[in-house]
């Protein structure tokens, strides 16, 4: 071979050496950018899934406020009537101790609750039996 096909020779080897270095560092800066890019899309995805996740959760808390709520409306409504029974119930409890002791003076029977009423019965019980035994050693 004659020095200078040797020559072109060598230079064709070494653009061809040149061109597959290029090559290869351009493979692998795109493997590298695509691996990047691979990365990114799994902590994305990782992050969508999060989000679904974190939605459900959300979606079934609100559910289950909105049954606590419609109970303590329900509980509510409830009490409001146990609330006006009572009520009704220490009234007529008023009513039944003033008219099972017609000596004392309605007005002298109070009460809010069924103990006060108790209360007021035998303090008002007391007091006539106080005043009834005064009377009697005036009237001796």
């Amino acid at each position: 071979m004659p020095p200078e096909e040797k020559k072109d020779d060598q230079t064709q080897q070494t653009q061809e050496t040149q061109g597959t270095q290029e090559t290869q560092q351009t493979l692998e800066a795109m493997r590298a950018e695509l691996d990047e890019e691979r990365k990114v899309r799994a902590a994305f995805e990782t992050a969508l899934a999060d989000k679904d996740k974190r939605i459900t959760e959300l979606q079934a808390e609100g559910a289950a406020l909105r049954a606590e709520q419609s109970n303590l409306v329900t509980q509510a409504a409830e009490l409001t009537q146990v609330k006006e029974a009572h009520t009704k119930a220490v009234t007529k409890c008023l009513d039944m101790a003033r008219a099972l002791n017609p000596t004392i003076p309605g007005d002298v029977i109070t009460g809010t609750t069924i103990d006060e009423i108790d209360a007021s019965v035998a303090k008002a019980k007391s007091i006539a039996e106080s005043v009834k035994k005064v009377l009697e050693a005036q009237a001796k």
